[in-house]
């Protein structure tokens, strides 16, 4: 979809409204807290729900990505449009010259769009697990086969001594129980017990020349990260700008979000646009903080000298 088309469709309030009508409520208005189907709609676009002991008041935009943010939905509509039709990485500072906002409106919109494109479904069969360091993170990195071929892929940064992320939980967060492990065996391995409700291949690593160094990678995640880096999604890490790189150290794994959702959902680039709005409507809105850390947050269990990272268990998530 071009500008235009997205002007035509999209370009008024009124425009938006009534595609998120659809797409929330695709059978008609549906109350929330009682489940009652009819309402009174108000001048000012809200909702009163008709049953006499709810009386619930919403909008089409309340408790979506949406809500309480006072930004229009026509910018939020193109927001969208912008980072959708990105096949590389998208930056706030670009955000913020198409829709001639604030910088921090910007990183705002994008966090949040980044937000729609985490997966919840878990990979699952065989997955093969490993990691990298990369642009001076190391990244942990989990990539389905599905046979001789690559399917979806999952990556999460880990740091050395401040948020150190453990292979163990990025496994049970990210893998469907009952999937087959395939991984190298080191160090990094050592604390992925024979007790979890995986299976696991070992299989040795080869060198390869990559970003002007040799690590050792499984085959099927060397194919991943080269076409990561073909398609301009790793590269330089692309989600970066000048001004995006301080407050992304606190939110890696955004932007890596982004990484995924692109690669995983590459022969279906027509439908990112919408799909991101479908999701939208089911995401409750979080305002960004730029000093706040990664969402996913952790507590150190045991340092090992012997081992070249902390590991990590996971702590409940903050709000």
């Amino acid at each position: 979809m071009d500008l235009q088309e997205l002007e035509n469709r999209f370009g008024t309030e009124e425009q938006c409204r009534d595609y998120l009508f659809k797409l929330r409520w695709p059978d008609g208005y549906r109350c929330s807290q009682c489940q009652c189907d009819r309402a009174w709609e108000t001048k000012e676009h809200r909702f009163r729900c008709k049953n006499k002991d709810c009386r619930h008041l919403t909008t089409v935009i309340g408790g979506t990505l949406f809500s309480n943010t006072h930004v229009p939905l026509t910018s939020w509509f193109r927001a969208i449009w912008y980072a959708t039709s990105q096949t590389q990485g998208t930056t706030a500072l670009g955000l913020e010259n198409e829709l001639g906002v604030n910088n921090h409106t910007a990183l705002s919109m994008l966090y949040n769009i980044r937000r729609a494109m985490c997966f919840p479904e878990p990979l699952e069969g065989v997955v093969a697990v490993d990691i990298l360091f990369y642009a001076e993170y190391y990244l942990l990195i989990a990539v389905e086969m599905i046979g001789e071929d690559i399917g979806q892929i999952r990556i999460e940064v880990s740091a050395t001594e401040q948020n150190c992320l453990n292979i163990p939980v990025f496994i049970r967060r990210n893998i469907k129980s009952g999937a087959t492990i395939m991984h190298y065996g080191g160090a990094d391995f050592s604390y992925f017990y024979t007790d979890e409700p995986y299976s696991q291949k070992m299989l040795h690593p080869q060198t390869y020349c990559f970003n002007n160094c040799t690590p050792r990678l499984l085959p099927p995640v060397y194919l991943a990260i080269s076409e990561l880096k073909k398609r301009g999604l790793l590269g330089k890490l692309q989600c970066f700008s000048s001004k995006d790189q301080i407050i992304s150290l606190n939110h890696i794994d955004r932007y890596l979000n982004e990484c995924c959702f692109k690669f995983n959902k590459w022969d279906s680039r027509e439908t990112w646009f919408y799909e991101i709005l479908e999701r939208a409507v089911k995401i409750k809105p979080r305002p960004y903080n730029p000093s706040q850390k990664n969402e996913v947050s952790f507590e150190p269990i045991q340092k090992e000298a012997s081992h070249e990272f902390l590991y990590y268990k996971e702590s409940p998530e903050s709000e």
